[in-house]
């Protein structure tokens, strides 16, 4: 028998119709970009760019998350332009 690993663990231990969600989601973030990479980080599926940070999929008892995490490194800036990023949701 055939080990899974645990990313294709955490999908298929998910019910439908949340299961076929995950998957169908975790197939267009990979193939937006081939240096998108996939792994298990914080117990949910994690996706990089390039090392840096992208997002993840998390289902949260009935909700399904698609999360994006705020990293001014994945953003190329153009010469002169200031690179700060106002983080404070409160002005």
């Amino acid at each position: 028998m055939e080990r899974r690993t645990t990313l294709e663990s955490y999908y298929l231990s998910k019910p439908e119709p949340y299961q076929s969600c995950l998957l169908a989601l975790r197939d267009v973030i990979l193939h937006a970009n081939p240096d998108i990479c996939h792994e298990r980080k914080f117990q949910i599926p994690f996706f990089t760019y390039k090392g840096k940070k992208l997002g993840y999929l998390w289902l949260n008892g009935r909700k399904l998350m698609l999360g994006f995490c705020l990293d001014k490194n994945l953003q190329e800036v153009a010469e002169g332009v200031n690179r700060k990023i106002n983080t404070n949701r409160y002005g």
